[in-house]
C-alpha cells in the first residue's frame, strides 16, 4: 500500500487559520496525542486569522480541522482511526476535529533525514523524539494491516493517509488538503 503525508495547503494568502483548542470549560486537551476524547462537546477553536474557511486545515498545534462532509467521508474509511470530535469555531459553526487515534512506529531511518531531541535540548521532556525530519520516508512493513490514517510514532506532527483515503478526499475535491508521498 502507497502512503501519504497530509499537509495543509498554506498557498492561499486568502485562506483562515485557526488557533489554540480547548474544551467548553477553557482547557487545553492534547489531540496530538492519539487518545481518545470523552470530555464535553463542543470544544472550541479561536480564529486567529480571517479569510476563507476550508473543508480541511490543521490549528496552530497541528490539530487537523474538516467539515463535518469531510469528516464523516473519513469515518466511513478509517472509523477505527480516528475520532470526529464536534468543534465549534466563532463564527464559522459547526466543524468537526479529527482526532487520530493511531500511532505507528515507521520511520525508516536509512532513508529519511532527521534530528532527535536531545536531553540538552531547551526541551528534554522530548529527549528521543523527532525534531525534524525532512524528508519523512516511511518503513510500509511497519503498519499495521486495516489502518488507514496515523500519526508518526515519535513524530505526531506529521498525519500519514493511505492511498484510498487520499484518492477518496481529492476526488470529492475537498478544499486545504495536499499529500506529500512518503513511500520508499
Amino acid at each position: 500500500m502507497k502512503w501519504f503525508e497530509l499537509l495543509d495547503d498554506m498557498s492561499s494568502s486568502d485562506r483562515w487559520h485557526l488557533g489554540l483548542v480547548t474544551t467548553p470549560e477553557g482547557v487545553e486537551w492534547d489531540f496530538g496525542k492519539t487518545k481518545r476524547y470523552g470530555g464535553n462537546v463542543p470544544v472550541l477553536a479561536e480564529y486567529t486569522n480571517p479569510g476563507r474557511p476550508l473543508d480541511f486545515c490543521y490549528t496552530s498545534f497541528a490539530v487537523p480541522v474538516v467539515t463535518k462532509e469531510l469528516g464523516s467521508l473519513i469515518l466511513s474509511i478509517a472509523a477505527q482511526d480516528v475520532q470526529c470530535v464536534p468543534l465549534h469555531v466563532a463564527g464559522h459553526g459547526q466543524r468537526m476535529l479529527l482526532n487520530v487515534l493511531q500511532a505507528v512506529d515507521c520511520v525508516d531511518e536509512g532513508r529519511s533525514q532527521f534530528m532527535k531531541w536531545t536531553l540538552e535540548d531547551h526541551r528534554p521532556d522530548l529527549a528521543g523524539t523527532y525534531r525534524q525530519i525532512t524528508p519523512l520516508i516511511i518503513d510500509p512493513v511497519a503498519v499495521p494491516a486495516g489502518v488507514q490514517i496515523f500519526r508518526v510514532q515519535k513524530y505526531e506532527i506529521a498525519v500519514i493517509v493511505s492511498a484510498r483515503l487520499r484518492e477518496a478526499i481529492e476526488g470529492r475535491g475537498f478544499s486545504g488538503a495536499v499529500f506529500r508521498d512518503v513511500n520508499p
